[in-house]
């Protein structure tokens, strides 16, 4: 029997429709079955705390929705850390007004808060199904079941069927991806249309029809008013056509000239708005300055995410928001040149790291609510080594498979630029899976032909780079930090309380019960005669934060006759109360 991997490949290769259907069918179980889970997570709505992107999305879309389709006025956030910035509202003199409308000014008045499509995707969704969010979490689900099956195609392109059904797989059970589907953020939509123009301009490279140009450029140009950091992905495609076609030079002005329309049409909304209402026509985000700063001044340490130094209102100050002032007074805070490459150097490794860096929201503290993120999906611990090996791998490929590594290039560089966070990494990890697939193919075919040369290498290697993927998260020594579970407990009672003004005992009981599951064991052994150990103000904050929820259980508990569960939670909830007041 010929049980060969060229004959799996030609097997696999017969079956395509079949593949095909079962990543759809499959993509749309998982999420099923994580839906079923999540119903009760705060998760899902986190934005409605008013201090995340999150917020300012559903405000900024639901303004659009109200009619200010050309958002012609100065709509930024004006966040807590903001606030505290400008000043401390007890001091005297302070003005909430002056201080919002001076980072009003630093962020251009009436240029994009940050780029525009996903609010205008929001506004739609809401026009079309009213204000709830679950109607964008379907769609974002139904993008990230697509954006499986483009990586399976992209991956069989240029490495073969066989290890594309590995990186589908990979793709499929990858958990950040199933995560930010179901909150209010543009990291799926990034994916999805990066992979998309990669398939596009494939499909260009491959036919070398005029309308897959346009097309191509066209996704390319819905990349760039998603994130306009993909012009680092859409930058080496142009310079790989000039270069492809560099022996016909009219054939590549043509090409480019599709490729450069497709980007102006789709960009071209957003420029005549920019016009109308009186900013630079390209004006498609006005955070740059503020990122700049925050992760690239001398103080910043790699692996914090967004932070705010000393250095960073002084340069605010000097530069208004203007980038290249901007660049110039960050990088004077360094004392030389080797600070700034040993910081590059920094945020290189915690891109390679294991830990989800959060901000808005905690990839660990979802995995509380759904026992298939937290058991049974990949993470970036186990899809981090597989692809670095692979980029190294798959090198003698690269003329060949220019497009992936440029997708992967485009994905890391934005975290050099700026700084890491969970979310940027997203796109960039779309973008390693195949390389993860080719490796693993790779190596199970070199030690299949008894040829053990590599896989020997690849294991000696890995040993002396454990300490990159796998160093403690960087803040803390807890995945789930406090003000998670703080901010979660909030949301719940604040949901809980709601369900209850409806009349609906049982389903704020369900919900308080569904918090209260995610109780860390550091709190649960909270009780009499308890000795404090480890972080205490932690354990405070979060003592007095499920002693709430506790109590609102149990009155809950009362309301709906379930006395002997009242009880136990009332006591519960003066258990954490008088450890709180004993501790301070």
């Amino acid at each position: 029997m010929d049980i060969s991997l060229s004959s799996f490949r030609r097997k696999l290769e017969k079956k395509e429709v079949l593949i095909v259907l079962a990543i759809l069918l499959a993509g749309l179980a998982l999420r099923i079955a994580y839906w079923s889970q999540i119903k009760e997570s705060t998760s899902m709505y986190q934005h409605l705390w008013p201090q995340t992107d999150m917020n300012f999305f559903y405000t900024w879309a639901n303004s659009i929705r109200g009619g200010d389709w050309l958002v012609n006025k100065s709509l930024h956030p004006f966040a807590e850390w903001q606030e505290q910035l400008s000043g401390k509202p007890d001091e005297k003199g302070y003005n909430a007004d002056s201080a919002k409308a001076m980072w009003d000014q630093w962020y251009g008045e009436k240029r994009f808060h940050q780029e525009p499509l996903y609010p205008y995707f929001l506004a739609v969704v809401f026009k079309l199904f009213g204000p709830g969010v679950q109607w964008v979490f379907a769609i974002q689900c139904l993008l990230g079941i697509v954006s499986n099956l483009l990586i399976y195609v992209i991956t069989r392109r240029f490495f073969g069927t066989a290890t594309a059904l590995i990186a589908a797989a990979i793709s499929l059970l990858y958990g950040p991806f199933m995560f930010y589907e179901s909150v209010l953020l543009r990291a799926t939509l990034i994916t999805f249309t990066m992979l998309l123009t990669a398939w596009l301009f494939t499909i260009a490279m491959d036919h070398k029809k005029p309308v897959y140009f346009l097309l191509s450029g066209l996704s390319s140009g819905i990349c760039v008013v998603t994130k306009s950091t993909t012009f680092l992905f859409i930058l080496p495609l142009v310079l790989f056509l000039i270069f492809h076609f560099r022996a016909d030079m009219r054939q590549a002005a043509r090409f480019i000239g599709l490729f450069a329309l497709g980007i102006f049409l789709a960009t071209s909304p957003f420029i005549v708005r920019n016009l109308i209402v009186g900013v630079a026509p390209l004006a498609l985000s006005s955070v740059a300055a503020d990122a700049i700063i925050s992760g690239n001044a001398g103080d910043f340490i790699p692996g914090t995410g967004f932070s705010i130094g000393r250095y960073f209102v002084p340069i605010m100050e000097k530069a208004h928001g203007n980038i290249i002032p901007t660049i110039y007074y960050t990088l004077r805070t360094h004392s030389s040149v080797a600070s700034v490459i040993k910081q590059l150097c920094g945020k290189f490794l915690v891109f390679w790291n294991w830990y989800e860096i959060p901000n808005n929201i905690n990839y660990y503290y979802a995995r509380l609510y759904s026992g298939l993120l937290s058991h049974w999906q990949i993470t970036f611990a186990a899809l981090g080594p597989v692809s670095f090996f692979g980029l190294f791998l798959a090198a003698r490929t690269i003329k060949k498979t220019f497009i992936l590594y440029a997708l992967v290039f485009a994905g890391i560089l934005p975290g050099l630029i700026f700084y890491n966070l969970s979310r940027f990494r997203a796109p960039a990890a779309a973008a390693l899976i195949p390389f993860a697939a080719y490796a693993l193919v790779f190596l199970i075919k070199r030690i299949s032909e008894r040829r053990y040369a590599i896989p020997v290498v690849v294991a000696l290697i890995s040993v002396f780079l454990l300490p990159l993927f796998f160093l403690s998260p960087p803040r803390s020594e807890y995945a789930v930090r406090a003000v998670d579970y703080r901010i979660g407990n909030a949301l719940c009672i604040s949901i809980g309380e709601r369900l209850i003004e409806y009349g609906d005992l049982r389903g704020a009981a369900g919900q308080i019960e569904a918090g209260l599951r995610t109780e860390p064991p550091e709190v649960s052994k909270i009780g009499p005669g308890y000795t404090v150990t480890g972080d205490k103000d932690r354990l405070v904050r979060l003592a007095e934060s499920f002693a709430k929820m506790h109590l609102l259980y149990a009155e809950l508990n009362e309301k709906l006759s379930n006395n002997e569960k009242a009880d136990d939670h009332y006591k519960r909830a003066s258990e954490l109360d008088s450890f709180v007041k004993n501790v301070h």
